[in-house]
């Protein structure tokens, strides 16, 4: 803390077999949501949000605003592979610059827990 330039970083969390925190909060309620109605958490997040006329599609993603944040001019970005979502992580933040003055933010991602038990990747 206290740096006088801003300056890119990333942390890497890795669990096994589990979520980190927040993010496995929301995989439960995915997962009881989905026992419980038949249909997909998500799915059902962006449905809601398109409804409500938040969504904006861009080249293959999905970018809305969250309905329920837990911050301010917080986005969720949907994206079915890597190079989708990365194209809308930068219309996000092409926005956030452009219409909010954000010169830095966050980015959050949460990928699947490692699975001991998987076979090393190859090459690894």
């Amino acid at each position: 803390s206290g740096a006088s330039q801003p300056h890119a970083h990333a942390q890497v969390i890795l669990t096994y077999g589990r979520h980190p925190g927040r993010a496995e909060l929301l995989r439960r309620a995915g997962d009881a949501h989905t026992l419980r109605y038949g249909r997909g958490y998500w799915t059902d997040v962006q449905w809601c949000h398109r409804i409500a006329g938040l969504v904006t599609d861009y080249q293959g993603a999905v970018i809305t605003p969250n309905m329920t944040p837990c911050g301010h001019r917080e986005l969720l970005v949907f994206g079915r592979d890597a190079e989708i979502l990365g194209k809308g992580i930068y219309a996000a933040g092409e926005v956030l610059m452009r219409r909010f003055g954000a010169r830095c933010w966050n980015v959050g991602a949460t990928l699947s827990p490692v699975d001991i038990h998987a076979e090393p990747h190859p090459g690894s």
